[in-house]
């Protein structure tokens, strides 16, 4: 018996699925004649609700972005997989500047909107393939950066930054908001020497945020070992 499930495009391109089964029926008792009974069942809306419950439990709804949830259990996989087969790896821990008031001043609709465009300004930024962007709190992101050329990191987060900084143009009704958002961002690099901890590589990221800050915000600040 061979069974299986296979994609098909329906009327109108719609992406449907088919579960299907094919059962050799022997006609005689040497089996020299064989039937074969095709049996074909539809499991799309069966399919497409998996992949909701999926989504839902994996991506933020607003952004679009990984949850927090996943953040570690990605990042421990990355790492692991750096250590045992080499590669390039860095997490970007962003920070939105004075969301809090930003918030207060225009509005939740607008402050949602400006999300939602954030996390597809991190997906269009990154490679679908080989990173991964995250929501990790209210107004903070991270994105763990894998297979850049040696020293490519600040080309490859600045560019990152850079459309992250572009003006909003945030829609809410029918009133469109013209506005400004700057970010605290740090970077740390995963170094083989140094041997890293999925949590150490947090703490550092994180740290290298705080100094962004505290250096008056609207910068990136990439994390350096006190003993480099």
């Amino acid at each position: 018996e061979i069974s299986g499930t296979a994609e098909y495009f329906g009327p109108d391109d719609e992406t449907r699925f088919i579960e299907y089964t094919l059962t050799p029926i022997p006609l005689d008792e040497h089996d020299f004649k064989v039937e074969v009974l095709f049996t074909v069942r539809d499991v799309t809306l069966e399919v497409d609700e998996k992949n909701r419950l999926r989504k839902e439990a994996n991506y933020d709804d607003l952004t679009g972005l990984l949850k927090h949830g996943r953040f570690n259990e990605k990042l421990e996989t990355v790492l692991e997989q750096v250590r045992s087969s080499g590669g390039t790896l860095a997490l970007v821990h962003i920070d939105i500047d004075n969301f809090r008031d930003f918030n207060s001043d225009h509005g939740h609709p607008v402050a949602s909107e400006m999300l939602r465009i954030i996390g597809k300004r991190i997906e269009a930024s990154i490679s679908s393939r080989r990173d991964f962007g995250f929501r990790t709190g209210g107004d903070e992101f991270a994105v763990i950066l894998t297979g850049f050329s040696p020293d490519a990191l600040q080309i490859v987060v600045e560019r990152l930054v850079n459309k992250l900084t572009e003006l909003y143009h945030l829609k809410v009704g029918d009133t469109v908001k013209i506005l400004k958002c700057t970010f605290s961002v740090g970077v740390v690099e995963y170094s083989s020497q140094r041997n890293h901890t999925a949590m150490e590589l947090y703490k550092e990221a994180d740290t290298a945020t705080f100094q962004a800050k505290d250096a008056g915000r609207n910068q990136i600040v990439y994390f350096e070992p006190k003993n480099a």
